[in-house]
């Protein structure tokens, strides 16, 4: 007995598992259940206009009813205001909402033979959420004066953007400002200085406006100018650089540069197999895997503890020098050696009165060219360059004279100690480091011409006029940065008068593309400027100005075409009454108005056939009457019915002529659309004897086009400006 309650238990838990996913359901006119839908679900959204304005939005969400019939529609009543759904809809929103509303959510199934049971959701609205996660794979790389900044964004948060803050001082947030907002996985900081170090915090913003914890901070240093960096033709000699580096690092090259320098006391073999002559005693043997073999004792010794460079040192580690005489009789000496010690390190030396180095020359052989030079016979020293010299580093020196020029690339610098004067030319251009002074005259006129001096920190004009100079505009003072749009500037420091003010996009959205049918321009200007004791206030702005527009897509969806009716076992059917429904356009913008949506569409049913006594068969025909509706983001618009004589044309291909258009126009609005039918058939068959009729019992359906406008708007366009203030 005790099983067998067991049994009769566990059967009933099923029995209401069952219940709880399917639902109970009501009949129809012929007993077949109705299911309602199953888990319908409220839940609050949160979102902004194109003004920044917040704003609620409810979205109900739920399972398709069980069994197989699917309803013809859903019926949503939501706070007493009712929209219908097609049938395979699971889900609806609404929007308008503020905190500590109450949202009721009814939701029913409709069939074409009754209505299921209505389900019902509430939800009060709190106007709020959680904040986000910390973005995720924070990470900072500097480059050649940029800094690019690369992060991972929450998932399923509603993320909107995420906030980049920038310290140029240290990894002290309280140092930092924030210099944009990126809507990417990716930011790149431009515009920054040589081997300059800044420090960066990122957070991230959902749609309701709530920000994460910063990650961070993370420092990156921009890198130094390197030698392949420079465009090629910028320095003529620049390629030896590569070429040497090759011959360096390269093992067989070491040993021909080693073979080439040597004298002659210890031969180097390079080849597969052992040399079989010309070998002494000592030489040295390297085969194809570079293992390094020494000729002892008449034979090839393998060195099993040695590397071929350790090896070839130990055979040239002593100086070699070569001596002549000369014909007045002095002798003269030269040569070279090199020279390794645990303790003093490494020498290279050359014994010569000049040294020099030769370039290649295109054709073979050597150029007539000395690159490189050094004559000991003068004193000081002389060291000569004939090309261009590249330095990753500093020149130190008491003097430095240039015949001709003095070029710094891209992120030169040249820096000059107190007390200096540079001068150039007859003194057309002075600037005297001790009085903190840069003058700058006229080179044709150093006289009586016009100049300009900069006189610690005031900027003034000055014209030769009536026997002497009188000093004309002056400029005395001007400040730069990064602000961003829409907020308040201060300037720091005291400002003798109002400056002009100009702004310019830094990191600044110029196109929305919410709105890519209409014309975009970016305005930009400073605002609301003004002094007050000395401090000045403004306000950068930069407006997206988007013009009207409009759209109109002719046939969004491929042609709907549906039988209607048993004709042959072997072909799919559609029985009446039916909703059919075509396939989905996406989508119509926010913002539309004045939405135009034309359908076309055409009917014949076969009601059936009955067999004569001589075997024929008689068909016959039935009015047809489709009633359309048009779903955009989920509002219905009425397009009307029609009611399609009893017919049974051959229509094979697309009947064109013998469509019935259909349209209606909706005020506002935005989403999906699609077009849904509903078909039956009314009574007054019609026979028409024993006709073919494959093609004759169809629906054809096509979602002919849809239109709509736009209108112009302005908006405060997202990012940061630069600008500068000068006053005189």
């Amino acid at each position: 007995m005790g099983n067998l309650a067991n049994t009769e238990a566990r059967i009933k838990r099923l029995e209401n598992l069952l219940k709880d996913e399917t639902g109970t359901g009501g009949t129809g006119q012929n007993g077949t259940v109705l299911y309602p839908v199953r888990q319908l679900t409220l839940t609050e959204e949160t979102s902004h206009d194109d003004a920044g304005n917040a704003a609620v939005t409810v979205l109900a969400t739920w399972r398709s009813p069980a069994g197989s019939l699917v309803p013809d529609k859903i019926r949503i009543l939501l706070n007493g205001v009712t929209a219908e759904l097609a049938g395979g809809v699971t889900e609806y929103r609404k929007g308008g909402f503020a905190a500590g509303d109450t949202v009721k959510v009814i939701v029913t199934a409709v069939y074409s033979t009754g209505n299921a049971s209505a389900v019902t959701a509430q939800l009060i609205i709190t106007g709020s959420g959680a904040a986000p996660d910390v973005p995720s794979g924070f990470s900072a790389v500097g480059g050649f004066c940029t800094i690019t900044l690369r992060w991972g964004v929450p998932a399923g948060q509603n993320h909107s953007h995420m906030e980049i803050w920038e310290s140029t001082h240290n990894d002290n947030l309280e140092t930092a400002e924030r210099i944009a907002q990126a809507y990417g996985t990716d930011f790149v900081r431009a515009n920054c200085g040589v081997m300059e170090t800044r420090w960066y915090w990122i957070r991230s913003v959902d749609t309701g406006g709530n920000k994460s914890e910063f990650a961070g901070p993370l420092s990156a240093t921009t890198t130094a100018i390197e030698a392949e960096e420079i465009k090629e033709g910028a320095i003529a000699e620049s390629k030896l650089a590569p070429s040497l580096a090759g011959k360096i690092n390269d093992s067989e090259a070491a040993v021909q540069i080693i073979e080439e320098v040597r004298t002659g006391e210890v031969n180097v073999f390079q080849q597969p197999t052992a040399p079989t002559s010309g070998m002494d005693a000592g030489d040295l043997w390297i085969d194809s895997n570079e293992v390094v073999w020494r000729y002892i004792g008449g034979q090839w010794s393998k060195q099993e503890n040695a590397t071929a460079y350790s090896l070839l040192k130990a055979a040239i580690s002593q100086y070699m020098v070569k001596t002549q005489v000369a014909a007045d009789g002095k002798l003269k000496v030269a040569g070279f050696g090199v020279f390794n010690d645990a303790t003093t390190g490494s020498e290279f030396c050359v014994l010569a009165d000049r040294f020099f180095v030769y370039g290649e020359a295109p054709g073979g052989g050597h150029t007539t060219v000395q690159v490189f030079s050094i004559d000991t016979t003068q004193n000081p020293p002389v060291v000569g360059i004939n090309g261009s010299l590249i330095v990753n580093g500093t020149i130190d020196g008491s003097k430095l004279n240039v015949a001709s020029r003095i070029q710094l690339g891209e992120g030169g610098a040249l820096i000059m100690g107190d007390g200096s004067v540079l001068q150039m030319g007859s003194g057309a251009i002075v600037i005297n480091s001790e009085t903190g002074v840069l003058q700058i005259k006229d080179p044709n006129n150093l006289t009586t011409g016009d100049y300009i001096r900069m006189d610690v920190g005031d900027l003034t004009t000055y014209k030769y006029i009536a026997g002497a100079y009188r000093a004309m505009k002056s400029l005395r003072r001007m400040e730069i940065g990064v602000a961003a749009n829409g907020v308040t500037v201060t300037l720091p420091g005291y400002w003798p008068s109002l400056p002009k003010i100009m702004v310019s996009p830094n990191a600044l959205q110029s196109y929305n593309a919410g709105y890519s049918s209409q014309s975009q321009q970016l305005r930009i200007y400073p605002d609301a400027a003004v002094i007050n004791n000395g401090v000045v206030t403004f306000v950068p702005r930069a407006y997206l100005e988007i013009a009207a527009g409009g759209n109109n897509v002719q046939q969004p969806v491929p042609l709907k075409n549906v039988v209607l009716g048993r004709q042959t076992s072997s072909q799919v059917y559609v029985t009446l009454p039916a909703s059919v429904v075509t396939d989905t356009y996406s989508s119509v913008p926010y913002g539309a108005k004045n939405i135009v949506v034309t359908v076309k569409a055409y009917a014949q049913f076969c009601y059936g056939y009955t067999m004569s006594g001589g075997g024929d068969f008689d068909y016959s025909y039935s009015p047809v009457r489709i009633t359309l509706t048009a779903y955009i983001g989920g509002t219905a618009l009425s397009l009307g019915s029609y009611t399609f004589p009893a017919r049974a044309d051959y229509i094979p291909s697309e009947p064109s002529s013998q469509y019935v258009a259909f349209s209606a126009t909706l005020g506002s609005g935005s989403g999906n659309v699609y077009i849904s039918a509903y078909v039956e058939y009314l009574a007054g068959q019609i026979g028409f004897g024993d006709v073919e009729n494959l093609y004759r019992s169809r629906l054809w359906l096509k979602f002919d086009s849809i239109q709509w406008s736009l209108s112009g708007s302005t908006q405060l366009a997202s990012g940061t400006l630069n600008y500068v203030a000068i006053a005189e």
